[in-house]
């Protein structure tokens, strides 16, 4: 990564040719058409620990450099097209891609767009370099959070007295919060240090909106419980306080 603050370049070094021909992406923070929170997701699929180590960072970063110019930016713009969803209910992904392509610079047509969402969907399966799409997961509004692994005590995260969620903490010292599990619709001021961390499970899927609020569609891995608890409870919370013995 080259920057002066400003200007994020991001180059594949193990890629053949010039080195002009290694770069992939760029961010210019100040004239991006996004906000500093889509910019923020976006440096974070290349330069987190977690992404880079489960391979996912260099698995991006190749089918980046290896798209065409209009790929990339339909690539740049579907995570934002999937979040969008969520404040523009009334228009389809398919629509939403076409328009944020279209915004900047290039035309699409619907079926090439959606064709795109469905191949994104489907090499995303495959390598595992990000969560399907939501509508690739069935929703099931009515069910509970499954139990944890065995030898691993089960803990409950409680709002209003009533159990949201379950998880526990596995061998490596993630906290891991159990399919089915609930989160609440919004994130206070308090808890904006996890509006990040919820952005990218609902563009992912991981969260999907379930009446009030939104059910987490498969287990996943939380750096801390205290992580977990504020992203599920959308307010500043103690890890160890908030979960407690079942």
């Amino acid at each position: 990564v080259l920057t002066d603050g400003r200007h994020w370049k991001f180059y594949l070094s193990r890629a053949g040719g010039e080195f002009k021909q290694k770069l992939f992406k760029e961010i210019d923070l100040l004239s991006e058409p996004i906000s500093f929170e889509d910019i923020e997701l976006a440096l974070h699929a290349f330069l987190s620990k977690a992404e880079i180590v489960n391979g996912s960072a260099l698995r991006e970063a190749e089918q980046y450099l290896n798209s065409t110019r209009r790929e990339r930016v339909m690539r740049n713009e579907l995570p934002l097209a999937k979040r969008e969803i969520e404040t523009q209910p009334d228009l389809s992904l398919v629509e939403l891609l076409v328009r944020r392509v279209a915004d900047a610079g290039h035309k699409i047509s619907d079926d090439e767009a959606r064709d795109f969402i469905h191949e994104s969907a489907s090499r995303s399966d495959a390598q595992e370099s990000f969560e399907p799409y939501p509508d690739s997961v069935p929703t099931r509004p009515n069910r509970t959070p499954t139990q944890a692994s065995k030898g691993n005590a089960t803990l409950v995260l409680r709002r209003h007295g009533k159990v949201v969620a379950r998880g526990y903490t596995n061998g490596n010292r993630e906290f891991i919060v159990l399919e089915g599990s609930r989160a609440v619709a919004e994130i206070q001021p308090s808890g904006k240090s996890a509006k990040r961390v919820r952005s990218q499970l609902i563009s992912h899927g991981t969260l999907r909106k379930d009446g009030d609020g939104y059910l987490l569609t498969k287990n996943h891995s939380f750096s801390s419980s205290s992580n977990a608890a504020v992203v599920f409870l959308g307010i500043s919370a103690s890890g160890p306080r908030e979960w407690t013995p079942e």
